[in-house]
């Protein structure tokens, strides 16, 4: 039997509450699709735990020890137990105690791009905002589809406070990307974050 092919497969994790990260992605296309694994560690390869979670598209992990830096990872099943290929590996700090009771905020805020859809001509560009609570380091990236980078925007520290940046359309090659759908992926040192963009000809 053949491997299934991820269409989608983007990861968001964030500690929600003391102790428990809540890991979610976006759904596999798979007509025989039969479910998920979560892979999770305190070392990013191999990661220690496996929990098949079935058909449903987020998760809860509990009672980890606070303060651990955690990488997670997903893969998709179909019915004749063919495993996929990873996903990206994605790395989130569970929260102690004491920062929740303190109400961390959010490290990051990510906005829509606009415009959005977003034509491809020599002059346009889209353009990406977020805004940081606090100093971090940041990486923000474009994906297809297919889990694939397309190219990445931002990977440096940047300060606190609300930041700006613009996407030409074309990929690390300086070559126009096809039209489809793409993911902007937002990622800082202790959240990550992804949305969408419709790119046209």
């Amino acid at each position: 039997m053949r491997k299934i092919i991820i269409g989608v497969l983007m990861l968001t994790a964030v500690s929600v509450t003391a102790g428990d990260l809540k890991v979610t992605w976006q759904p596999n296309t798979e007509p025989d699709l039969a479910g998920y694994f979560v892979y999770y560690g305190t070392k990013a390869r191999p990661q220690a735990n496996r929990i098949g979670v079935g058909r449903q598209t987020q998760y809860l992990i509990q009672n980890l020890p606070a303060g651990e830096t955690y990488y997670l990872s997903v893969t998709a099943v179909d019915k004749a137990g063919n495993e996929s290929v990873s996903s990206e590996l994605i790395a989130v700090r569970v929260l102690t105690d004491q920062e929740k009771r303190g109400g961390l905020p959010p490290q990051h805020f990510l906005l829509q791009s606009h415009p959005n859809p977003f034509h491809i001509s020599p002059n346009q560009t889209t353009t990406i905002s977020f805004a940081l609570s606090e100093p971090s380091l940041v990486k923000l990236e474009i994906f297809n589809l297919l889990g694939q980078r397309v190219i990445t925007l931002v990977d440096r520290n940047l300060p606190s406070g609300a930041q700006k940046f613009s996407w030409n359309g074309r990929d690390h090659r300086g070559a126009p990307v096809p039209t489809g759908v793409y993911l902007y992926r937002l990622e800082t040192d202790r959240q990550v974050s992804t949305r969408k963009l419709v790119v046209y000809d």
